[in-house]
């Protein structure tokens, strides 16, 4: 079947949309929360709302904001009273009727601030103040280890964002980094379960790491060594959701479709680029979707550019079939090229205003009138300065969604031109 370059960009953008339409918090949150006969019900826990007195929301993370606005919309007008405070990107908060989201950190900066060191206070505050009529939602997702954030007394915040950076340039996992906030934090690693200790506590969890160990997640601030049975965490969603709601919509646009979502750290971007390619050549299917998350080793400062894990992937996939064709890619489209689209499901890729990047049919005949005009302006260069966003800016293929509201790490969509 014969697809105009245009009809490849808009199936390969349509695909990786339906998959993040798939994981927004409100779809999963109405999933996972109901109430009927004045008893709320999650997971496999009833609470009869008549027997509490207060429902106390704390939380934090990328897409807890909307979690929080899904979940008041839930619970508004049932008896007990409701309050919350959750920690969230400054774009992400917005009044609600009956929850704060208290903006803990600027867009795109994955740090930890002193905003929301004194969010963090408050949602300490809320969990040592509940009693045994109360009922304790915490809504977790991807992004948490930074937005809440309550240093050990032997370290200080600058410390401790000084170690989370040098650790990220050097390509450590997340399980390794987390693993270091957890043993310097007052609230992750189970601790801000302990302040719950004998009172009811639902987390509702939505997974960015692969694999999904909930210990890892956010930094695990619920999940104990030694779980209370009073405490419930419940997975809402994941990489998995997203990948399957991208490939249901593949083969409404009348593609054939293989998925493979990572269970484990998949490398460096530039070795997942490398290995994506080669395994989008090897299969029949027509559409190709992909779910991980790689990790970018940096250049030093004074060399460094501009870019993210999503961005430097498809550079160097586009590099990798450069030299698989000689440097000499047709412009006809009647061989077969994939179309290759890496995003971040949270809209967000390193510090940039874009998701992601692609290459498609449209890109490569405007990468080769570019490169004729301008012969120094080689895609290696940008590769090795982790500078991938100026490569893709003047071409056009920047994915660019400002915050989704949800976050279960990258989806690639790969799509054969014929």
């Amino acid at each position: 079947m014969f697809r105009s370059p245009q009809t490849i960009r808009e199936d390969m953008l349509a695909i990786w949309y339906a998959g993040v339409n798939g994981v927004r918090v409100d779809r999963l949150i109405r999933n996972s929360v109901q109430i009927t006969d004045n008893t709320l019900r999650t997971g496999s826990r009833n609470f009869s709302l008549a027997g509490i007195d207060r429902i106390v929301v704390i939380g934090g993370g990328k897409a807890s904001g909307a979690m929080a606005e899904s979940l008041e919309n839930i619970l508004q007008g049932t008896t007990p009273a409701l309050t919350g405070w959750v920690n969230v990107p400054a774009d992400c908060a917005k009044p609600l009727r009956s929850l704060y989201l208290h903006p803990a950190r600027p867009m795109g900066i994955n740090e930890p601030t002193q905003q929301a060191v004194e969010g963090t206070q408050e949602i300490i505050r809320l969990a040592k103040s509940l009693t045994l009529q109360d009922l304790c939602i915490c809504l977790i997702s991807g992004g948490g280890s930074a937005l809440l954030t309550a240093p050990s007394p032997d370290i200080s915040l600058e410390e401790k964002a000084a170690m989370t950076r040098k650790m990220s340039a050097a390509g450590a996992t997340i399980q390794e980094i987390n693993a270091f906030r957890k043993m310097n934090s007052r609230i992750k690693g189970g601790k801000l379960a302990g302040m719950c200790r004998g009172k009811q506590l639902v987390s509702l969890i939505l997974s960015d790491v692969l694999g999904d160990p909930l210990d890892v997640i956010a930094s695990g601030p619920t999940i104990e060594t030694n779980p209370s049975p009073l405490h419930t965490n419940i997975i809402i969603g994941n990489l998995t959701t997203a990948a399957e709601a991208a490939a249901e919509e593949a083969r409404k646009r009348g593609y054939s479709v293989v998925t493979r979502v990572a269970a484990q750290a998949e490398g460096t971007a530039e070795e997942v680029g490398v290995s994506l390619v080669h395994e989008a050549m090897s299969i029949e299917q027509q559409c190709f979707i992909s779910g991980g998350e790689p990790v970018v080793k940096l250049v030093s400062p004074e060399r460094r550019g501009k870019g993210g894990r999503n961005q430097q992937l498809v550079l160097a996939a586009l590099i990798h079939l450069l030299s698989l064709f000689n440097d000499s890619l047709p412009y006809s489209y009647d061989r077969l090229f994939p179309a290759l689209l890496s995003g971040g499901t949270d809209g967000e890729d390193g510090p940039t205003d874009a998701a992601g990047a692609w290459i498609d049919p449209i890109f490569w005949e405007q990468f080769h009138r570019q490169l004729r005009e301008n012969p120094h302006r080689q895609p290696e260069l940008f590769l090795e300065n982790n500078d991938a966003y100026h490569f893709f800016e003047p071409l056009g293929t920047l994915l660019k969604t400002g915050a989704t509201g949800t976050n279960v790490c990258d989806l690639r969509v790969i799509l054969k031109t014929n």
